[in-house]
């Protein structure tokens, strides 16, 4: 009797006996025979949307020069018309050549989960040769955890001695018109991150990570004026892991 009642129940609810569990909304297993196991390799779609928390200014929009943008989860959710939205001004006469710096438009934060791919979003309103080209060139260094995806490159000190930094990768951009057409719209993917730095596809490693991105404005094509915008609806400046892959695309095991 108790094999026929089991049977029984068994035939009545074989999904909660026989079941895979199934990836959360917004996710895929990376390994297609993963067993809902708690390490299982996740890659989880996650938009990190840049913060206007550190402004300079009473009316919030002036951000803090010196202190890298953080990131939020938050969307956001107020019109620039509506006093949203916040920048900063970017003189580009100098470049860096190490993570953060002074010279140089700096994001920092933390984001969540397994990352195979990055893609970014920015907005500029500025008046340079790109204007008329419709096109920009970005050097753009990333870390995530300390590790670079594009590798490193040697550079020498004030001293005339080398050290090693994240390499500064020139990125060609093209130019998106806002909604507003006060703002131009640049976007670019960084693919196959998981391959390159093999730990952030690691079982158990979709926990927390640091990510730092610089962007220098320092090209030919960008000499002028520029003020990087983000916080409001118009002008939503993010960095999205595993989303959607837009504009110019980056294969990280091709670089270095």
């Amino acid at each position: 009797m108790r094999i026929r009642s089991a049977l029984v129940a068994a035939a009545i609810i074989p999904s909660a006996v026989f079941a895979v569990a199934a990836a959360p909304e917004g996710c895929t297993v990376l390994d297609a025979a993963g067993e809902g196991e708690a390490d299982d390799v996740l890659i989880c779609e996650v938009a990190n949307y840049l913060s206007c928390e550190d402004v300079l200014d009473p009316a919030g929009k002036l951000h803090d020069i010196t202190v890298p943008v953080k990131l939020t989860t938050e969307a956001p959710d107020t019109s620039f018309t509506a006093a949203g939205g916040c920048g900063v001004p970017e003189v580009p006469l100098f470049g860096g050549v190490y993570q953060n710096t002074p010279y140089d438009f700096d994001i920092a934060g933390f984001v969540e989960g397994n990352i195979d791919t990055l893609t970014f979003e920015l907005h500029d309103i500025h008046a340079t040769q790109a204007r008329m080209s419709r096109s920009m060139t970005l050097g753009v260094r990333i870390t995530i955890d300390g590790a670079s995806p594009f590798g490193s490159e040697t550079n020498t000190n004030v001293s005339g001695e080398p050290f090693e930094s994240p390499l500064t990768l020139d990125i060609p951009l093209e130019m998106v018109d806002s909604s507003t057409g006060l703002s131009d719209g640049m976007f670019f993917t960084v693919t196959n991150i998981g391959q390159d730095l093999a730990e952030l596809l690691a079982p158990g490693k979709g926990g927390y990570h640091t990510i730092a991105v610089t962007f220098g404005m320092d090209a030919l094509d960008a000499t002028g004026l520029q003020v990087p915008v983000w916080g409001a609806v118009e002008v939503p400046a993010s960095i999205t892991m595993n989303g959607e892959i837009k504009g110019t695309v980056i294969d990280a095991t091709t670089v270095n």
